[in-house]
């Protein structure tokens, strides 16, 4: 059965953890900083109730996040340092060792002293290392723009149309042979051959369609010939170049002669060694460039192909080199961030207890949190802080002899306190309150487990996230009230002194 019950009716429970004695009510004295009403949790229905204790009852403890104390139960009244904060007590190095491993230890205790012209410059290992990587990075990208401008002039002096042009020059090559058989043999199988017009106008066609073709194998020539460039290439390939004017002026020699009629003659001197020797001469010619200019364009694929391999190689060593110091200084810099906001978490935890616990603020405070509307969060942080210092109360009676009725009294208060904790987390609609879920379900947890008699005293720490989530919702509330305070002395400060210019303007006036 479950039922939601006031700090009242568990008076008997909290006292059935310790030994009942006589009463002192003259040595049992309440912190009055923290000294609130009894607030019942009667009023409104609660999101959680605290069960009944029942002799077959068995709470769940598995979402407990209890200290070792709590698994392992001490004897009644006694409590222990690590029950009192929640964990075992370790020395300052395991802590630091937890916190940061042996690399980022090394990285902030070996420092590097640079003399330079403006001054000295101290490095550790982890900014030596960020700038190492830096000039690495500098350099690949220079290399890298090196080879890319290199990549760039061989890619734009490929000789591509050379080698067209030399594909041309072999076109006309076979035109104009077609041309010199074809009109050669076809004559020679004209049996009717004249000289008159209509011949000579038949010649004189093939020889103007012959003289174009040819023309323009000589001018494609010249035009390979010093595309080459160097006084050496054009000396090299000149006679391939004579070789064609050679073959041409043959060619237009047998034109000649069959337009003379000389038929025969000019068979005859197609079929010639003469003839065929220039005729091999000009192709050989043109079978040397095409070698020269594949040669030249292979060099230059060669070439590019080992930029490129240098390239991905810079690449490939750039990354391997940077991996590991960009995962090193983002892993340094998400420590550091963290660090920090862990740092400012507390600082500004410290600040808020500190006002709680200044009398000359504490009420100041709370007018300014009750304007805010926030006067809910405030009262849950007073009564958390009165429950740690009771706690700290039974700590030290621990240490005490002949108090266990003391003591009995203030671990029974420290429970009505924690109710009233309790109560105060599960809220109503007029006063939400805006506490995880699964926080204020572990507080329940423990009361439960303290009722149940399943631990024998309430942690410190019992409700040390409950107060960090406050104190992170209160930041914004807390620094204007600290604005408000600098504002109201500064306000006070002008008020002195122009109080005090106005005293001495009416002393020098009388």
């Amino acid at each position: 059965m479950s039922v939601t019950l006031s700090p009242s009716s568990y008076s008997s429970t909290a006292s059935s953890h310790h030994p009942q004695h006589e009463e002192d009510g003259d040595d049992h004295h309440h912190n009055e900083s923290f000294n609130q009403p009894t607030i019942s949790s009667t009023g409104n229905p609660a999101h959680h109730s605290i069960q009944e204790p029942h002799h077959n009852a068995r709470a769940s403890l598995s979402n407990l996040q209890l200290s070792n104390t709590s698994k392992n139960p001490v004897p009644a009244g006694r409590l222990t340092t690590t029950a009192m904060h929640g964990h075992p007590i370790s020395d300052h190095n395991s802590k630091k060792s937890m916190k940061f491993p042996l690399f980022y230890r090394g990285v902030r205790r070996q420092i590097f002293v640079i003399n330079t012209c403006c001054g000295l410059v101290e490095l550790n290992c982890l900014k030596l290392s960020c700038l190492i990587g830096m000039i690495l990075t500098v350099m690949g990208l220079v290399l890298l723009a090196g080879f890319s401008i290199s990549t760039f002039v061989v890619a734009s002096q490929r000789n591509s149309e050379t080698l067209i042009a030399v594909g041309q020059v072999y076109s006309y090559f076979e035109q104009a042979n077609t041309l010199i058989l074809n009109t050669v043999y076809q004559t020679a199988l004209d049996s009717n051959l004249s000289n008159d017009a209509e011949t000579n106008y038949k010649y004189s066609n093939k020889m103007k369609e012959y003289t174009a073709v040819s023309n323009q194998l000589l001018d494609l020539m010249e035009t390979i010939v010093e595309s080459l460039g160097g006084e050496d290439m054009k000396i090299k390939f000149k006679y391939t170049q004579n070789a064609a004017n050679a073959w041409v002026a043959w060619n237009a020699h047998l034109y000649l002669m069959l337009s003379f009629g000389q038929v025969n003659e000019s068979v005859s001197r197609l079929q010639s060694s003469e003839y065929g020797a220039v005729k091999k001469s000009f192709q050989d010619g043109v079978t040397d460039l095409v070698e020269h200019v594949r040669g030249i364009e292979k060099g230059k694929d060669a070439n590019l192909v080992v930029t490129t391999v240098i390239q991905l190689t810079v690449i490939v060593v750039s990354v391997l080199l940077l991996s590991p110091l960009i995962v090193m200084i983002f892993s340094y810099a998400i420590n550091t961030d963290s660090k920090n906001t862990e740092k400012f978490r507390k600082a500004n935890e410290v600040m808020i207890m500190d006002t709680i616990e200044n009398p000359n603020t504490r009420n100041l405070f709370k007018l300014h949190c009750e304007k805010e509307d926030n006067l809910h969060n405030y009262c849950l942080l007073e009564k958390i802080q009165h429950f740690k210092s009771l706690s700290v109360k039974c700590l030290e009676m621990e240490k005490m002899s002949n108090v266990s009725e003391k003591f009995t009294k203030f671990d029974q208060e420290k429970f009505e306190v924690a109710f009233e904790i309790y109560a105060l987390l599960e809220g109503d609609e007029d006063t939400p309150v805006s506490i995880p879920e699964n926080l204020i379900s572990v507080a329940k947890d423990v009361l439960d487990a303290y009722n149940l008699k399943q631990i024998d005293f309430l942690p410190f720490d019992m409700f040390s996230s409950i107060e960090k989530e406050l104190c992170t919702i209160m930041l914004d509330c807390h620094h204007r009230f600290k604005q408000s305070l600098v504002n109201q002395k500064e306000m006070r400060l002008d008020k002195i002194k122009i109080s005090e210019l106005l005293n001495k303007n009416h002393k020098d006036d009388l």
